[in-house]
């Protein structure tokens, strides 16, 4: 985003305490163990980048794999006829769904697990994606996450990671499994370093 944060040195926490993450002027409540934007306000890049692509999926289905306490997934939901958060960490969904209790709020769920086995599970219900957000955290999700993605019917997927080299490897997976790269915007995370967030948004190709 281009926009240097200083933060205060970190205190410990111990038990239930609730943390207040502050977004677009919401309040979002974060369990110790929960992940969050590591650049204030970089979320609202992120999201607008996300409307902004898939804006002809508007009113379609929206899955977010790593939706941490909800930031995004909820901030979106006003885009989309129904969003689904998924999230290795209890503690993330349990904030994700005290967050989805604000008013105006009636058409998101959370799930705990991990990426694949949770959108397996989704595949056998008979649930499909129009548009699909991925956070990788440090290793690519590689093909077995993907191959499920392609049983969905997913038109749209957004590829997010910190760490450039699985973000390369999971884009070119997709770039082999017949996705094209439409869009790629590079965040500076925490400026003066080499801390960076790659957003790349990606298109399945028709009769390649």
């Amino acid at each position: 985003a281009g926009q240097s944060h200083n933060y205060l040195l970190p205190e410990l926490v111990f038990g239930e305490a609730d943390i207040i993450y502050q977004s677009a002027g919401q309040d979002f409540h974060v369990l110790p163990t929960v992940w969050t934007p590591v650049a204030h306000g970089s979320e609202r890049v992120v999201i607008d980048l996300i409307k902004n692509w898939f804006s002809d999926l508007a009113q379609g289905r929206l899955l977010e794999l790593g939706c941490g306490c909800g930031v995004n997934t909820l901030q979106l939901a006003d885009s989309f006829q129904h969003v689904t958060g998924v999230d290795i960490n209890r503690w993330a969904v349990k904030s994700a769904e005290q967050n989805a209790e604000r008013p105006g709020i009636e058409n998101a769920v959370f799930r705990t697990g991990e990426a694949s086995h949770a959108v397996r599970k989704l595949v056998s219900a008979g649930n499909c994606f129009d548009a699909v957000i991925i956070h990788g955290m440090r290793k690519p999700f590689g093909e077995k996450l993907f191959g499920l993605l392609n049983t969905m019917k997913v038109s749209g997927i957004c590829l997010i990671s910190p760490v450039i080299g699985s973000w390369l490897k999971d884009c070119r997976y997709l770039y082999d499994a017949g996705w094209k790269l439409t869009d790629l915007v590079m965040l500076d995370q925490l400026p003066h370093t080499s801390g960076y967030l790659l957003v790349g948004s990606l298109r399945k190709v028709v009769n390649r």
